[in-house]
């Protein structure tokens, strides 16, 4: 029952994030990183989402270097050459991390290694490191001082909750104290919402899987939209079948690459081209899922080619 769904979601939700009380000391952290040093804000899949809406919270405000530390093409050649448990280590040994900077980790299990092999190592050499997991909190944990844990124990629910934790710091890095009215707003959300929609999307989802089709999780306008779609597509061709045995083939597009987003928009500006460039694979029958805040060119030109 999707309501069912919904009351349990929002019960659980709704309770960690006015229960948390790390909401000031994850801020002061944070503040450390405008004194001239990089933040550097490592996860992995859905987790690396999560680290971009920070970078995105933290570009917003301005006056602080920020590192997500993820080239896929890098990455996979660190991977190859060393250990993918190597990969962010590899970016602070590169860019000789020190004390001036600030590292934040986030990992759904807390138990991914590469982010526990960095919290070690900042432990170890006394760089400013804090970390920020879901479930029982995991390995980073044990390692890492300046520890929070969104204790919720589904994958998805715990992301939820450390993306509005963020939400939160990123006024209150702005001097402006607003959790109780963004949990009323996020209850308010969930009762407005009709939650049924999502049956229907699921259904279209599912029948996509099972037919070949493609779906397309969009976000033309960007930004934290942006890596939502990327984060929901991420989840639909990963997390909804692992460890399922014989799970249908997925074929879920969200992002095209780096060079298509900059070469495309250098030689010809068009608003919403990395929605646009990505639904150029469509067929009828496929699925789009569609992000918006507000009606503009760049929704009318994706929704226009759509139909």
């Amino acid at each position: 029952d999707i309501n069912k769904f919904k009351d349990v979601y929002k019960g659980l939700l709704v309770k960690y994030l006015g229960e948390f009380g790390g909401y000031g000391k994850i801020a002061d952290f944070l503040k450390q990183g405008f004194s001239g040093g990089t933040v550097y804000i490592f996860g992995n899949g859905g987790s690396y989402a999560i680290a971009e809406q920070l970078n995105i919270v933290l570009k917003n405000i301005g006056g602080v270097r920020t590192s997500v530390g993820l080239c896929q093409y890098y990455s996979q050649h660190v991977t190859l050459e060393k250990s993918y448990d190597d990969i962010f280590m590899d970016v602070l040994q590169r860019e000789k991390v020190n004390k001036d900077d600030l590292v934040v980790l986030i990992s759904g299990s807390g138990d991914s290694d590469n982010v526990v092999k960095v919290g070690e190592y900042c432990s170890v050499n006394g760089v400013p490191c804090m970390s920020f997991s879901g479930f029982s909190g995991g390995s980073v944990f044990n390692v890492v001082s300046d520890s929070y844990v969104a204790g919720i124990h589904d994958q998805q629910i715990c992301e939820d909750a450390m993306q509005c934790v963020w939400h939160i710091v990123g006024y209150l890095l702005k001097g402006r104290d607003v959790k109780d009215k963004f949990v009323s707003d996020l209850v308010k959300c969930f009762d407005d919402f009709d939650f049924s929609i999502l049956d229907k999307v699921s259904s279209s989802i599912a029948g996509a899987y099972f037919s070949g089709k493609n779906v397309f999780v969009l976000a033309p306008h960007g930004g934290s939209l942006g890596f939502c779609a990327e984060h929901i597509a991420h989840n639909l061709n990963w997390d909804a079948a692992y460890k399922v045995d014989n799970a249908p083939s997925r074929n879920v597009f969200s992002t095209p690459t780096r060079c298509d987003f900059s070469g495309i928009t250098n030689d010809r500006l068009i608003k919403g081209v990395m929605s646009l460039q990505t639904l150029q694979r469509a067929q009828k029958d496929d699925v789009l899922v569609l992000f918006y805040d507000k009606n503009s060119t760049a929704v009318e030109r994706v929704l226009k080619f759509a139909k």
